[in-house]
């Protein structure tokens, strides 16, 4: 009774290792047993990519430490050496590809030499601008003159601190722009033959009421401001409050201050050039 048992056990053994042998070599057990329908088009389409036929020309397998294998991680850029670091045939040798060597060196040859570096280091200085205002003659025409009027008013802010006072008048000259005509009190001999320029005077100043309207020959009076150039065509550069400005004719620079309760307005306007021929001299205005 026992024999059978143990004969039927080793039987039983021997079968699934002959199955197990069987399942390893499966692909090559149908080859060999030549069983047409597993290769048919149907089955092809269900088995996609493992079925079909592979060529040497369609996938590389590099030799990586993870396999031949081409499901392993041949293609991922991780694992490619760096560009930096690799020194292929044809590299410069200097860790970086010869294809940038060229460019870089274009770049290197557009440095500035050594000698334009010491120009950067110790530049030209420039030259100061010409002022171009006062490049024009200073020759007055004889037969014309340069008249410039200063204007000086002081007032009040607070309108309420004047008082009422009779107004003083002085009137030693009257100038007519539209017409170009200027007349002029004579005072003691005033001789206009060799002017170059005259600057009329008018101060209003609220404090005492007072109004004057007087003239120079030259200069201004009362005031500093200096006539620091005249101009062939009328110019005229004056100083003003420390600064020069230049007036063209027609032109005018104006400067106000306050302080104590007063504002006062320095208005010099520049009318240009004035024939002699319309300046009169007259003993009472």
């Amino acid at each position: 009774m026992r024999k059978p048992i143990v004969i039927t056990m080793s039987l039983v053994i021997a079968g699934m290792m002959i199955a197990s042998a069987s399942a390893f070599s499966f692909p090559s057990g149908l080859s060999s047993m030549s069983l047409p329908q597993l290769s048919s088009p149907a089955m092809s389409s269900n088995l996609g990519a493992i079925s079909a036929p592979v060529t040497s020309s369609q996938v590389s397998t590099p030799s990586t430490p993870f396999g031949s294998s081409n499901w392993g991680l041949n293609n991922l850029q991780f694992f490619q050496p760096s560009r930096a670091t690799a020194q292929p045939p044809g590299s410069s040798g200097l860790g970086i590809p010869a294809s940038d060597v060229g460019p870089i060196l274009q770049l290197m040859s557009q440095l500035p030499s050594p000698e334009q570096l010491q120009q950067y280091q110790n530049p030209t200085p420039t030259p100061a601008p010409v002022n171009t205002f006062t490049s024009i003659s200073q020759e007055i025409p004889a037969d014309q003159v340069i008249f410039l009027e200063v204007s000086k008013n002081i007032v009040f802010i607070d309108a309420s601190a004047q008082g009422f006072k009779v107004p003083t008048v002085t009137m030693n000259y009257q100038y007519d722009d539209k017409n170009k005509k200027l007349l002029l009190k004579n005072k003691g001999g005033t001789d206009i033959s060799g002017a170059k320029i005259i600057v009329g005077y008018t101060r209003q100043d609220d404090r005492d009421s007072t109004y004057l309207f007087d003239y120079n020959i030259g200069s201004v009076p009362y005031d500093d401001i200096p006539i620091v150039f005249t101009g062939s065509d009328g110019r005229v550069s004056i100083i003003l409050n420390g600064t020069q400005k230049d007036l063209m004719p027609g032109e005018k620079a104006e400067l106000t201050t306050q302080g104590n309760n007063l504002m006062t307005t320095i208005t010099v306007s520049n009318f240009g050039l004035v024939p002699k021929s319309n300046i009169e001299l007259k003993d009472k205005l």
